[in-house]
């Protein structure tokens, strides 16, 4: 009660802290997670999923899941979708902290951080507050957004969003492209070679 959307406490071992759903969005946490915050830290991670739910990073994922995705065996493609991932965290992080202080979201992660299980992970299919991957490098943006010392990167300045990757986007968004306009003719050329040999 009294949160903006709907939101569910669960018992579960993992610190879940996460927006569920795409039409119908549901917060969840668990009980772990509101146990070991202070009341400003949930309204920090609040703010964060907020933040996922105004961005439609939940359809976006569903969209890049269900996608036929070439590249996802290779390793190219594992970082092109972390990279994805750490930048969605980071535009959340920013668009929180227009709600929040900088330093209270990053005391929040620290502390759900510290709730992991020893070795395990949840790969969870909706955008969640913790991810292990760049948690270092949003805490020192939060904590340098806070000091006053840096503002938060912008996409194009580096980081998960770094634009150093695009040529090779470019290149294989073509190819896929390509691929997508090229399957219909290869459809096409098959149903005649068996129109052929039947």
């Amino acid at each position: 009660a009294g949160f903006p959307l709907p939101a569910s406490q669960a018992n579960h071992p993992f610190p879940v802290a996460a927006i569920a759903g795409v039409w119908r969005p549901r917060l969840l946490l668990a009980e772990r997670v509101l146990e070991v915050l202070e009341p400003d830290e949930v309204d920090a991670v609040i703010a964060h999923e907020l933040a996922h739910l105004d961005a439609r990073d939940n359809l976006k994922r569903l969209l890049l899941a269900a996608s036929p995705d070439p590249l996802a065996y290779l390793d190219a493609g594992k970082r092109l979708r972390a990279s994805f991932l750490e930048a969605a965290e980071a535009v959340a992080d920013r668009r929180a902290c227009a709600r929040v202080e900088p330093l209270v979201l990053a005391h929040a992660l620290l502390k759900v951080a510290a709730l992991l299980p020893p070795g395990k992970t949840l790969d969870l299919a909706m955008a969640s507050l913790h991810r292990e991957g760049g948690l270092a490098a949003r805490v020192r943006s939060l904590v340098g957004a806070h000091d006053g010392r840096s503002p938060f990167p912008s996409p194009v300045e580096g980081g998960a969003g770094s634009t150093r990757g695009l040529p090779t986007a470019f290149f294989l968004a073509g190819g896929l492209l390509a691929l997508g306009l090229l399957l219909p003719a290869v459809h096409r050329a098959l149903e005649a070679i068996v129109k052929l040999l039947a």
